[in-house]
């Protein structure tokens, strides 16, 4: 099965119709992906239960603005600065999830500021563990015709994070195994 490029997974999240959480049914997920989409808690904790050795490859990180829809998602201008970034979530070398981070006017006073210095790191590890945290409803996108993605927004004294997170087919078929 192809695995999806930085290239493809944009092109597949452009061209994505995102549909409110409460209607995942539409979008019919692999049984073993509907929970997955719609927990609200950490992604990354749930998929270091399953590989303990999950690792992060960093696809993409740099400014550059947003896709039109993750600017409509942030309410703000598309040809706004953002500090974009896209990693890969393996296990094993087996490709499970690939996040895509927006966060607008990054500069020193953003309290996300802190994120550039993630490297291999998960933001799931930063973001659960960040006091006050607000996350708004998902919405639900099929991406291409074998992956699924969810997209929320966090709220650090009041200031956004866009975070979309594509839950791939490998992920899907080994969730099925352990069901």
């Amino acid at each position: 099965m192809p695995e999806l490029t930085e290239q493809t997974l944009y092109q597949s999240l452009a061209q994505a119709n995102w549909h409110a959480e409460g209607l995942v049914q539409r979008l019919n997920p692999p049984r073993s992906l509907r929970s997955w989409l719609t927990d609200r808690g950490s992604l990354t904790k749930k998929l270091r239960q399953l590989c303990p050795s999950l690792a992060v490859r960093v696809l993409h990180e740099q400014h550059h603005s947003p896709m039109r829809q993750e600017a409509l998602a942030l309410q703000m201008p598309l040809n706004r600065d953002c500090w974009i970034r896209t990693v890969q979530l393996h296990c094993h070398g087996h490709p499970w999830v690939y996040a895509r981070t927006v966060i607008p006017n990054l500069t020193p006073r953003n309290p996300w500021y802190a994120l550039k210095q993630l490297g291999n790191q998960p933001l799931g590890d930063v973001l659960f563990n960040t006091p006050h945290l607000a996350r708004s409803q998902f919405c639900l996108a099929a991406v291409g015709t074998r992956h699924f993605a969810r997209q929320s927004i966090f709220f650090n004294k009041n200031t956004p994070l866009l975070l979309t997170e594509v839950l791939t087919e490998t992920l899907a078929l080994r969730l099925a195994v352990n069901a």
